[in-house]
């Protein structure tokens, strides 16, 4: 994870310039940048967060959650420009907003499949998707399964789901 940076003077002593509070630098996919110097890396990729920062990109995460607003939207709301929100919602979080929302959106789809009877379809327009279709597909692509078959597997009989450790142990004592 990141580690919080506090700048030195020549001498290598703590200091803050201008009463400014420390902060966090990021890089590219969330990971910490820093020279030997212990000045941060001013490539195109490294981001420098502040604790108001962070706290509007959390309130930007909780919005993505619950709100059906895209991101620039989000982002204006929050008081950040869309780029710069998605830039430092990628370093601090591992993965771009719409990302986030489709992963947060598949997890609460596989929840209600696993848990309700709700149809498909309702679930699809629930979570915001237009088309059943395309939901379908998404699904597939995170958990391997279409939705009907993941329900399959999950409302299946109790001894299909027998872990492998004990299907091979009664194989093993069953053996002559």
């Amino acid at each position: 994870m990141a580690a919080i940076h506090r700048r030195r003077d020549r001498n290598g002593r703590a200091c803050r310039r201008a009463g400014r509070a420390d902060a966090i630098v990021f890089g590219e996919g969330g990971r910490h940048v820093s020279t030997r110097s212990g000045r941060s890396d001013q490539s195109i990729y490294s981001v420098m967060l502040t604790h108001g920062n962070l706290i509007r990109l959390c309130r930007g995460r909780d919005m993505l959650r619950n709100d059906d607003r895209s991101v620039t939207e989000i982002a204006a709301t929050i008081g950040m420009s869309n780029f710069h929100f998605i830039r430092q919602f990628k370093a601090v979080f591992g993965e771009t907003p719409n990302r986030y929302r489709v992963r947060h959106r598949m997890e609460l789809a596989r929840e209600k499949l696993s848990i309700g009877n709700e149809p498909i379809t309702e679930i699809c327009m629930n979570l915001g998707y237009s088309s059943l279709g395309s939901f379908s597909t998404l699904f597939s692509r995170y958990f391997g399964l279409s939705p009907t078959n993941y329900r399959k597997k999950i409302t299946a009989e109790p001894e299909e789901l027998t872990p492998d450790c004990l299907s091979l142990l009664r194989a093993a004592w069953t053996r002559e």
